[in-house]
């Protein structure tokens, strides 16, 4: 219990810091609403980092956080995101290529054949089968 209290207290003081070097900040570049938007995105993205940071040491049973462990959290976060993103391009492209196969298959049961219907769907085919082998690549 002693060593989450040490944890927050320690983020709250980083925290701290950051609003304080935010104040100290005078942008022309900035609205006051950008302004303040990036604060709160700055601190919530610092105290994500923290905490995988301290994850990652704990995982390694260090002591303290090393540089590795930040680098290693911030790699992490980092994947994480571009992970989210192929995940729904994989979705997107599983779509895709289902209603490419629907449409083939319809198009041989009911032998309606039209050009633009066959690139229509060998072209959400082509786009799906893409977008899977995406998720595949990593």
């Amino acid at each position: 219990m002693n060593d989450k209290n040490h944890k927050k207290n320690e983020l709250r003081e980083i925290s701290r810091k950051i609003e304080l070097e935010f104040d100290n900040f005078q942008s022309s570049l900035f609205s006051k609403e950008a302004f303040t938007t990036l604060k709160l995105k700055t601190k919530s993205y610092v105290s994500i980092q923290f905490s995988e940071a301290l994850n990652i040491s704990r995982r390694h049973q260090a002591d303290n956080v090393s540089a590795s462990h930040v680098e290693r959290a911030n790699e992490q976060l980092i994947q994480i995101s571009k992970n989210r993103i192929v995940s729904h391009l994989s979705t997107i492209g599983s779509i895709l290529l289902g209603v490419s196969l629907s449409n083939i298959i319809n198009m041989t049961v009911t032998e309606q054949y039209s050009n633009i219907g066959i690139f229509i769907s060998a072209g959400f085919g082509i786009v799906g089968a893409f977008s899977i082998a995406l998720n595949f690549k990593k």
